[in-house]
């Protein structure tokens, strides 16, 4: 699977997209299972309603704009009471 599709089965499981995709601190990716230097790297947090809560991090620059889509969606207001 793509990490766009990874990212899908996660919003269809019920995970919502915080209102910001950024760049992951460098102790961050210390520990990650291969080399990420010269590569753009975003992490996205994910919620989902019974309270679980991860960081996605996408390197794929598919997934990426995914990402970012789901960001905008989130972040536009849909109206005032």
């Amino acid at each position: 699977m793509t990490e766009k599709e990874y990212l899908e089965q996660y919003i269809a499981e019920g995970f919502r997209a915080a209102m910001v995709l950024r760049d992951p601190l460098p102790e961050e990716l210390r520990d990650a299972p291969h080399p990420l230097s010269g590569i753009t790297v975003k992490e996205l947090p994910l919620a989902h309603p019974d309270g679980r809560e991860l960081m996605y991090y996408l390197t794929d620059p598919i997934a990426i704009k995914f990402a970012e889509s789901l960001v905008q969606k989130e972040r536009t207001t849909i109206g005032y009471r």
